[in-house]
């Protein structure tokens, strides 16, 4: 039986503060707290998630992609995100509490 996350409920979280946070990847420059709740966007030229991001984000970066990888499936864009940044390492504290 499949799942219903209600995905939309982050589309319309992040509605307020999107074009910010578009400006500030643009920028390659984070200056606000958003990556909890937006999904970053890649950097063609960088391959290195702590550059773009910092820490502790890099930590949430991970996390996140392996909570929304888990709840989409269909959605290839998280896995992707992982393979690039973290060699495909999953965060097993996030795959734990999911799966309890």
């Amino acid at each position: 039986m499949a799942v219903d996350w209600q995905l939309e409920r982050f589309v319309a979280a992040q509605a307020p503060v999107y074009a910010q946070v578009c400006a500030q990847l643009a920028a390659a420059h984070k200056r606000t707290h958003w990556v909890w709740f937006i999904f970053p966007l890649q950097r063609p030229d960088s391959t290195d998630a702590h550059a773009i991001f910092g820490s502790p984000d890099t930590l949430e970066l991970r996390s996140c992609m392996t909570l929304f990888e888990i709840v989409a499936p269909e959605a290839p864009v998280f896995g992707d995100v992982l393979v690039r940044y973290f060699n495909g390492m999953r965060d097993e504290a996030t795959v734990a509490r999911v799966h309890g």
